[in-house]
């Protein structure tokens, strides 16, 4: 059965979403397509540019709504984005054939083995979600942040999935926010109820799945033979959460940005930081060829989050 994989980026993501493609592509075998949506021109034009095998690019003016873009103006521009998962998850649900299963991904990830393990986890359910899995230094945000992340989430396209994607829906376009409080915290803290409202709703327990920086701490990491392990489990995917690159010079951040900060031990730094780390500095070497790229990182040279003329 074929994979559809979703995703939103805008110019700034561009660099860690081609990292995240090259490395589904070189450890999943199975077939997929990844549906890419794109928050501005620069990114639509340059992925359609590249002619990526298994990625449908799609422009903002097919998925953005008057009803959210109303909104544009009095959020931060990931709270805009967030506000955007089920709907293009949505959009996507309506494009693929029934029965056929739709992925809403985020694209600061980087995949280390196959996530077939974790597809193999929904067997006859219709939704697998997937739990931060926070370590115990970090367990503070487990209230105000969620249980679970919106990072990697599978979805059979079903009458069942699609009704609750409508509901998510509703609920960001009424609500998406990154203020704590209120039982509430941008798209994902919604899904905390999923399990108690909705039927056939599973939770990921695969080990080595969105490992982050906020559970990295509960697991020893090393490298047997050029793959990561996690204790004795290998590492599915790791999500680079808070990490930011230059644009311009290459100059990284790994323990903290847009306010986040967590302390990664060195092991995690060589094993997984490591190749990341090349791996993007290959990205936006290769995105500086396209004219467009290079105006943008004048614009934006620090890759800061925010609006840089793309509103």
């Amino acid at each position: 059965m074929k994979v559809n994989l979703v995703a939103y980026i805008d110019a700034n993501y561009l660099p860690k979403a081609l990292v995240c493609y090259d490395s589904l592509r070189e450890h999943y075998s199975g077939k997929f397509r990844m549906y890419m949506y794109c928050f501005d021109d620069i990114t639509y034009n340059i992925l359609k540019g590249y002619e990526l095998p298994d990625m449908i690019v799609i422009h903002k003016s097919e998925f953005e709504t008057p009803e959210i873009l109303a909104q544009k103006k009095s959020k931060k521009s990931y709270e805009y984005f967030w506000t955007y998962t089920p709907v293009v998850l949505q959009d996507t649900m309506n494009k693929v054939p029934e029965g056929e299963l739709v992925v809403y991904m985020d694209t600061d990830m980087m995949f280390f083995a196959s996530p077939q393990c974790i597809f193999d986890e929904l067997e006859d359910k219709d939704v697998l979600i997937q739990p931060n899995n926070f370590s115990v230094r970090e367990r503070w945000q487990f209230d105000p942040i969620g249980y679970y992340c919106t990072a990697f989430n599978v979805f059979r396209n079903n009458e069942n999935s699609r009704g609750i994607v409508e509901k998510w829906k509703q609920q960001c376009i009424a609500w998406c926010g990154a203020t704590l409080g209120d039982g509430r915290f941008g798209d994902q803290k919604y899904m905390d109820y999923w399990r108690d409202e909705h039927e056939k709703v599973r939770e990921v327990t695969t080990v080595g799945a969105n490992v982050a920086p906020w559970n990295i701490h509960k697991y020893d990491v090393s490298n047997r033979d050029g793959k990561v392990f996690l204790n004795d489990k290998p590492l599915i995917y790791y999500h680079f959460h808070s990490f930011k690159m230059s644009l311009d010079d290459y100059s990284y951040i790994i323990q903290g940005d847009r306010e986040n900060f967590y302390d990664i031990r060195e092991d995690a730094v060589l094993c997984i930081y490591g190749p990341y780390i090349q791996r993007m500095k290959d990205a936006i070497a290769r995105l500086k060829q396209e004219e467009a790229f290079c105006e943008y990182v004048s614009r934006n040279p620090q890759g800061n989050v925010g609006w840089y003329g793309n509103e």
